[in-house]
């Protein structure tokens, strides 16, 4: 199977791109993958000569509209869903974080705007029912640890789009009673062949709990020393974040392959 990884991080330095390899070769080592850096260099995979397309986080506002590259992206998508109804093979896509928040911006599923303070560590997210009966996330429990790196958001989702693509909300942010906030959409099956998620399901908690304490100086001024302490708490115990990458993108690269084999078999 050929995996295409959209680089979406702007040539910033990144831990994204190298967990998603990683997690690629550990639990399907057989399949081949390729990087194409989008914003920078405007690499395109070509849809016909890749099985699966992985998007990943990266920094930014998601409703950006100075530059080409995001129509271009919107476009690559489109693309992609129509191939999918018109064509078999068809082509699962996985979506994280930066990726998810564009997804949900440019086909207007949501609302994206920028967090009252940055999301950083490790979080409770909730399985919905659908969550519960997905063939992916349906393995994790009702309320399941995530890895969350984001100062954007898309909350208020808009149900009559979501349902144009039958799509279906997966898990939400854990509300927050003491806070007057809407609570964020964090996964979603977008089409039958599409996935995507607000968080990192490619992060392991080991590192990054070390990225925390390596990066101490750096964190502590971006979010403040008491949110700095109260992420690192949360992060004493990562099982519930390692959970969750050895499910979510590992089962839907299980997924993937069984929609290609399934194909193959036909030929």
């Amino acid at each position: 199977m050929k995996i295409a990884i959209l680089d979406l991080y702007n040539q910033e330095p990144n831990t994204g791109i190298r967990a998603i390899k990683e997690l690629i070769r550990a639990h399907h080592p057989e399949h081949l993958f390729q990087i194409f850096e989008i914003r920078q260099q405007d690499q395109w995979p070509k849809i016909s000569d890749w099985d699966v397309f992985i998007s990943s986080g990266g920094p930014g506002d998601p409703t950006e509209s100075e530059t080409i590259w995001p129509a271009k992206w919107k476009h690559f998508f489109q693309q992609l869903m129509e191939y999918n109804e018109q064509q078999t093979p068809q082509k699962p896509a996985f979506l994280i974080c930066y990726s998810f928040q564009l997804f949900c911006h440019h086909f207007n599923l949501g609302v994206a705007s920028r967090r009252y303070k940055p999301s950083y560590g490790s979080y409770p997210c909730l399985l919905s029912p659908y969550g519960k009966k997905d063939i992916i996330f349906g393995q994790l429990p009702a309320t399941f640890q995530i890895a969350d790196f984001r100062s954007y958001q898309i909350t208020l989702p808009n149900t009559k789009n979501l349902k144009k693509l039958e799509a279906k909300i997966l898990a939400m942010e854990k509300e927050r009673p003491s806070i007057n906030k809407a609570q964020a959409l964090m996964a979603a099956q977008f089409t039958p062949y599409m996935y995507g998620t607000q968080f990192h399901p490619e992060a392991n908690g080991d590192k990054v709990k070390e990225s925390f304490k390596l990066e101490e100086e750096k964190l502590t001024k971006f979010l403040g020393n008491k949110t700095y302490q109260k992420a690192v708490e949360k992060l004493e115990n990562v099982a519930g974040i390692n959970q969750t990458q050895a499910t979510v993108l590992p089962r839907f690269l299980d997924f993937a392959m069984s929609i290609v084999l399934k194909n193959d078999s036909k030929i």
